[in-house]
């Protein structure tokens, strides 16, 4: 593992083209993968890794169901 393969909170924003405070709700719903670093006082902050992220957007990906006439539902894949 490089050190690119370790992103910050930031890294996965700009990475995915959302807010950080997105990638915050993500966490705290636990809908993402991440590494925690240990506890600063009231503060805490995350990794993640690239791979991780890769392979949580994959699962999420919504394919088109096609039909004759074009674009008729999507599905996830």
């Amino acid at each position: 593992m490089s050190n690119s393969d370790v992103l910050t909170k930031r890294d996965v924003a700009e990475l995915l083209q959302v807010s950080e405070r997105t990638v915050e709700r993500w966490m705290a719903e636990g809908s993402i993968p991440y590494v925690p670093l240990p506890k600063r006082g009231a503060w805490s902050e995350a990794r993640f890794l690239r791979p991780d992220i890769v392979e949580w957007m994959r699962k999420r990906m919504v394919k088109p169901v096609r039909a004759a006439h074009g674009v008729v539902n999507a599905q996830r894949a």
